[in-house]
Formats: structure tokens, sequence, C-alpha cells
């Protein structure tokens, strides 16, 4: 089977989406066996558009069904087993951080997030994830005095708020305008990686108390341009975070496992694969044991590096400049469904439509 083109927008009867970095989410709900993608329309609403068998691509304005304020910041997206709820979070103009939620029974619903956990203002970059350790719900933005901040839920306490940086002693900025935050069931920690002011890979990891670790240089890694993706990866048991070098235009790899600590690869010399351009996301796939990391090459199209043990890493042309739609920059997602076996990237196109390459062994 070969990777295949749907345009959502035209799919769903959505609107144009709007250029923003940031302004594209994806994740599926195991729930109703659903995928659900999010992004911010021309008219600043935030519009999803999600699918179901049987159902094919459906559109719903956000923003107008729960009167909440406008997007002017980046997306996120995730849902919770705890109580079975999707989330969405943004950055409106005020700098307020804003929710949408839902649940069956209750549909879609609105909550300021900054001003039920006071916390700092933030500038519009935002990141969000659940941790199973303690059941908890944790958004992670930029906050506007350079600082990384958390809003962190947990049934009975409400949102609270916590500034990263000054917990974990870092410098302002240290995880730059586009934090990633994850948790990894293997040590039970929490962690906070992004680009900072001196091109390094920062991170602020949790293990009952925030510490501050500049990858780069644990690494011994490249200077960082600002597209990162980062994953974990049951297989081993390993952290990755991947990024496009800031003067050779690779896609590098710095990875961790207890056992060898962080580690660098250069993962486009070592598959031979094309210099980046300006998007990249990275996921694992179970139905396989494989990682992927998937991005724009700086000539159009899109290129896929997959690894699997006892194989390595591999490059292969997912499609060509001349097989798919322009691509604007700089916003390309990629999950994978267990529900029926797919992968799937979804990004913006030149034309300002929603795209989806998706592939079924």
């Amino acid at each position: 089977m070969v990777w295949q083109h749907n345009d959502l927008t035209v799919a769903s009867a959505g609107p144009e989406m709007e250029f923003r970095f940031g302004g594209l989410v994806a994740y599926t709900w195991d729930v109703d066996q659903t995928q659900h993608v999010v992004y911010n329309g021309a008219d600043s609403h935030v519009h999803e558009l999600w699918f179901h068998h049987g159902d094919g691509w459906n559109h719903i304005d956000l923003t107008a069904t729960t009167s909440s304020p406008l997007s002017v910041g980046g997306l996120a997206g995730y849902t919770w087993d705890v109580d079975d709820t999707q989330h969405i979070v943004y950055v409106s103009a005020d700098g307020h951080i804003h929710e949408l939620w839902f649940h069956h029974g209750d549909g879609w619903n609105h909550n300021d997030l900054t001003a039920a956990a006071g916390g700092s203002l933030g500038l519009g970059a935002v990141n969000g994830y659940t941790r199973a350790a303690d059941q908890t719900q944790h958004v992670i933005y930029l906050g506007t005095d350079n600082h990384i901040h958390e809003l962190w839920f947990h049934h009975g306490d409400g949102w609270n708020h916590n500034d990263l940086s000054l917990a974990a002693a870092s410098p302002p900025n240290s995880s730059g305008n586009n934090p990633i935050g994850y948790q990894w069931e293997v040590d039970t920690t929490q962690h906070v990686v992004g680009g900072g002011g001196d091109f390094h890979i920062h991170e602020l990891w949790y293990d009952g108390r925030w510490h501050h670790n500049d990858l780069t240089t644990a690494a011994g890694g490249p200077l960082a341009a600002d597209w990162l993706t980062a994953y974990t990866w049951d297989i081993d048991e390993t952290q990755h975070v991947v990024h496009r070098g800031a003067s050779d235009g690779h896609i590098h790899e710095l990875w961790f496992h207890h056992r060898d600590g962080w580690n660098h690869h250069d993962l486009t010399t070592a598959t031979g694969g094309p210099q980046a351009g300006n998007a990249l996301t990275g996921y694992t796939w179970n139905l396989d044991q494989t990682q992927h990391v998937l991005y724009t090459g700086r000539e159009g199209g899109v290129n896929e590096l997959r690894f699997r043990q006892g194989e390595g890493w591999s490059n292969i042309q997912v499609a060509a400049a001349t097989q798919v739609p322009g691509l604007g920059a700089g916003i390309m997602v990629g999950y994978t469904w267990d529900v029926d076996q797919t992968q799937h990237v979804v990004y913006r196109g030149a034309d300002n439509h929603v795209h989806e390459l998706w592939f079924h062994h």
C-alpha cells in the first residue's frame, strides 16, 4: 500500500486555515473511535474536523459553539482517560490560556484556565499532555516573562499554576517558543523540551521536583533551528527529540536511554535523505514497532525517515513535490490510528486547506 492524499477541507466543508505556527493539532480518541484535526481558521476561530467510519469527515466551529474568545496563538489537543474527555487549549488576545473540553452528554464547554489557576500571561506557544502516574492534566506555555509555565489539574484540586523555569532554576527562554511536554511511563517522569535562544535544545524534567538539562551539550549535538518534535518509544524504553540543524539543514536526533544517557545521531547523513524544509513531525507505530520522522524537503514534497530495530534508519519519499498540493510553511502533525491500523500526516497547504496523507499496510 502507498501513501494516499485527501483534502480534508473539501471533504468536511470546513473553512480555510490561517497561517500560524503551532496552529494545527491532531489526535485520536478511543472512546468513540474517532480522529480529530483542530486548527485556527482565517476567522481566528478554533475549528475541528472529525472522522468516524460511516460518517466520513465533519466540521464544527468550536469557538461559535462555546462562545469562547478568539484564538491568537498556537493550539494543543489531547484526550484524558480519567474522565473520557477531549481538551483543546489556546491563547487569546489578552494572553489568557483557554480550554475547550468535550464529554459525551455535555458537548463542548469553555474554561479560562488563567483565571481559574491564577497563572501568568502567555505569548502564544502552548502544549498539553496527561500523566497517568497521578491522573493529572498539564498545559505548558511560554509566558510574557520568557519563562516556561505550567497549568495543571487534578480532580478535587482544580487548576493550579507553576513557573517551571523558576522551579528548575533554568535560564529565561530556556525552552524557546515551541515547548513540547510529555510523560515517560518508564520512570514516571515528566519532560518539557524546546529550542532556546542559544540555539540549544533544553529540557525541564520532573521526578518529584523540576530540573534543567541542556540536551545539545549533553548529547554533543549541533545547534538547532526552530523546528522540533519529541516522542517516547515503548519498544526500547527511549526518549527522542528530533530537530533541524541550524547550519546544515539536516534532521538530527537526540535520544536517551537510562543505560546510555543522551546521544546524538545525524539522520540525514545516516539515510541519505534530502535536506529539510520548513515542517517536521515524529511518532511511533506499535503495529510494526517502528519510529517515523516526516518532514518537508527543501525542494518540496514530503519525506519519511523510518527506523526498525535490526534494520536501522531508512529514507522513503512519501510524496514528491508534484504529487501533493504545495505545502504551507511550518505546520505538520503526524499520528497513528489503531482502529484501522493507519498512519496519518496532516498539514496546511499553500491553498490554506487542511490536507492529509494517510497510509495503510
